[in-house]
């Protein structure tokens, strides 16, 4: 079963406890009307005898020092890391009481912590690959931004005319890459959903009011025997 709080509100966890304190219901009896199991029930028995008046099942957050993403995106990387050094070095070199402070990792700390004291500085490092082999060559790159931007092909299109006027074998997928590398990929046009028309109310029609037949079979014998008759005319083909 689902938790507790997407499937009963306040008032209805709390009423199965109040008749469990009064006597009224058994422990198993809460137990199957929660469907809950035996430590959880305990559990919610718990907060409901310390204070029923603000028993609550609502989902409650661990880690309420968390900021919001907006002001996270507003404070400067480097002012960061300078003000993780402070705490950690204000807190003794206590790695794990620092990560409890500021809401992270440990290996967070451990990491700026050992560059700092390395004397490699507080920017970040790019993670970009130092070589890779498979990239298309530059002036490949060069030719199919430039057939993009004469033709306007889309990938599949500039692939085969890249192989027809230039002699260059390149995948749809591989010319992908090279557009969206340089911000000339285009978003795809989303389809209208079919709606199918109705052209007759079936669901009005009363059993056996309307028939359908089909005709090809006496179309295809009228044809053979327009063709035979021909035949024998001297007029088409012979007849088989």
């Amino acid at each position: 079963m689902g938790q507790v709080h997407k499937r009963f509100s306040d008032e209805q966890v709390a009423f199965p406890l109040q008749a469990y304190s009064q006597g009224l219901m058994t422990r198993v009896e809460v137990q199957e009307v929660l469907g809950i199991g035996k430590t959880r029930f305990f559990s919610l028995w718990r907060e409901y005898h310390c204070n029923p008046e603000a028993f609550t099942v609502r989902y409650r957050r661990p880690s309420s020092m968390r900021i919001s993403p907006e002001a996270e995106a507003a404070i400067d990387e480097s002012s960061a890391r300078r003000m993780l050094l402070e705490v950690y070095h204000d807190l003794g070199g206590n790695v794990s009481q620092t990560a409890r402070e500021l809401c992270c990792s440990r290996n967070t700390v451990r990491k700026w912590v050992r560059r700092h004291r390395d004397s490699l500085g507080l920017q970040g490092r790019s993670r970009r690959p130092q070589n890779c082999p498979r990239q298309t060559a530059a002036d490949v790159e060069s030719l199919v931004v430039r057939e993009r931007k004469k033709t306007n092909f889309g990938r599949v299109r500039l692939a085969h005319h890249l192989q027809w006027q230039h002699g260059l074998a390149l995948s749809s997928h591989t010319v992908r890459n090279i557009l969206r590398r340089h911000d000339l990929s285009q978003p795809q046009k989303k389809r209208g959903k079919f709606r199918a028309i109705r052209t007759h109310d079936w669901q009005s029609l009363y059993p056996l009011q309307h028939f359908q037949i089909e005709l090809k079979h006496i179309l295809d014998l009228n044809a053979e025997l327009v063709r035979r008759l021909l035949g024998e005319l001297g007029l088409g083909p012979p007849a088989g």
